[in-house]
This record gives C-alpha cells, sequence and structure tokens, in this order.
C-alpha cells in the first residue's frame, strides 16, 4: 500500500510547571552612585561588549571646572568645555 506524502500544519500544545530562570544572572552597578543619564539596553537583551549605560557626569564636570578656575589653568579649561 502506498501513501502520498504531503506537507500540513501540525498543533502541539504543552502544559508544563516550573520556573523558568536564565543560564547566567549578573549584577551591574556603577563604582560611584549617580543618576543614569541613558541606558541603552532593555531587559532580557543579549549584551556582548557594548556599552550599556551612560551615567550623567555634569556634577563631576562641573566641579572639575571650579578647580581649574581656582588655579588658573586656562588651557585645561578649554579642554573640559569641549566635551
Amino acid at each position: 500500500m502506498l501513501t502520498e506524502v504531503r506537507s500540513e500544519s501540525v498543533q502541539i500544545r504543552v502544559s508544563a510547571s516550573g520556573t523558568v530562570a536564565p543560564e547566567r544572572d549578573v549584577k551591574i552597578s556603577p563604582k560611584q552612585a549617580g543618576l543614569l543619564k541613558a541606558l541603552n539596553v532593555n531587559q532580557g537583551d543579549l549584551v556582548k561588549r557594548s556599552l550599556i549605560a551612560v551615567m550623567d557626569d555634569s556634577n563631576i564636570r562641573g566641579r572639575s571646572t571650579a578647580r581649574l578656575l581656582l588655579s588658573g589653568s586656562p588651557g585645561e579649561l578649554s579642554e573640559i568645555q569641549t566635551r
């Protein structure tokens, strides 16, 4: 007995209980506390060697500028202002 081969869609429903967990969980934190300026990834994204976040550095740059103004170093001040 021969039967013709044909392609059809098959629906399968799977029911299971348990916990879904990542292969590896990584906690990331900055060296110093501060405001987050930009977050370049979403939760669950696969990340390989890329910039994932940018911290707001305006407070640090402001303090550096104030120190340079007090020390009278105009060359360094112009370098910071162009960043």
